[in-house]
């Protein structure tokens, strides 16, 4: 008999999974281990007063896993303002409402983030949470650098714990370099210039964080 055209794609979707590679997306501080040749997404994305750069690397089978990491920036670290943890939770709202409507298959798909436990990765604040978008379940571990947001997502419509481990574990970071102690000198250094620092990094101005 004919494989039918479905069964076909099916075919080749597990082909497809059977490969993986390493990736080091250019202007990424992380390294990653998934499915070969990842959906790439890079847009701006409205949260409050603020505009916020996204970068999304996605892998998705037919037969339900959902493979994903998402890059944020555009919330700068100020410290006089407000709290890393403030500015963790604030990227992880921010999550909440770009991530979902790129893996829903309907639009009425409830989405739930739970939080799980603190998750503290090279340095790097970090969480991990049990997620749900509809018929997807699994779990996301969530970390804040200097510079970005990375939300690592491993969601399936069964349960597949080695697939899950294999994604989320090879995720790395480099080591986080302790903070410089401040003086006069090093602050006026440190300060970016005007134009670059407009549209790259806003602070949060007083915008209370979700938790």
């Amino acid at each position: 008999f004919a494989a039918s055209p479905l069964a076909a794609q099916a075919q080749k979707t597990a082909d497809a999974w059977a490969e993986w590679e390493t990736i080091t997306p250019e202007g990424e501080e992380f390294t990653v281990t998934m499915p070969k040749n990842p959906t790439t997404e890079s847009i701006k994305f409205p949260y409050h007063k603020m505009e916020l750069n996204t970068r999304l690397y996605l892998a998705k089978s037919a037969s339900g896993p959902v493979l994903a990491i998402a890059s944020f920036s555009g919330i700068k670290s100020n410290p006089a303002q407000y709290t890393e943890f403030q500015r963790f939770n604030s990227y992880v709202d921010a999550f909440k409402d770009y991530f979902p409507p790129k893996v829903r298959t309907k639009d009425t798909a409830i989405t739930k983030l739970t939080p799980v436990s603190s998750r503290p990765f090279n340095g790097h604040m970090g969480r991990s949470y049990k997620v749900s978008i509809g018929e997807l379940n699994g779990v996301m571990h969530a970390f804040v650098t200097r510079k970005r947001f990375y939300a690592i997502v491993s969601l399936n419509t069964k349960k597949d714990d080695g697939l899950e481990e294999k994604f989320l574990s090879s995720f790395n970071l480099p080591q986080r370099e302790p903070d410089a102690p401040k003086n006069a000198a090093t602050a006026a250094n440190d300060t970016p210039p005007q134009a670059e620092q407009s549209g790259n990094e806003q602070t949060l101005e007083g915008q209370p964080p979700s938790a």
